[in-house]
């Protein structure tokens, strides 16, 4: 997965999510802005990209639609202001700043 690339030099913090099933929807709460779409990266183990666009609800949280098995292993999603996915959206939860989450099953 692409923790650090050469875009950001440095590495990235994700917030890790722990589902636990192979559920088709995810709800992601992480009160960002409310009612803005965001453009979403979602690489597998196989560094493999699906690119996503989702728009937030009142309280800035959305949902993932997508097909998860067993085999799908963790799944890192960015978070992109902009289609041309170049504006990193970082998020604060507890007080700790994240760039990325981590979707486990």
């Amino acid at each position: 997965m692409g923790f650090c690339t050469n875009t950001t030099p440095t590495c990235d913090t994700c917030y890790e999510i722990a589902d636990g099933n192979c559920n088709d929807v995810i709800n992601i709460n992480l009160g960002i802005l409310p009612l803005t779409t965001y453009y979403l990266n979602l690489i597998d183990k196989f560094d493999i990209t699906t690119e996503v666009t989702v728009t937030t609800d009142g309280a800035g949280n959305f949902t993932l639609t997508q097909t998860w098995t067993e085999f799908f292993g963790a799944v890192e999603v960015e978070i992109y202001s902009d289609a041309a996915r170049t504006v990193k959206v970082s998020f604060t939860l507890s007080g700790t700043s994240y760039n990325c989450i981590i979707l486990k099953q």
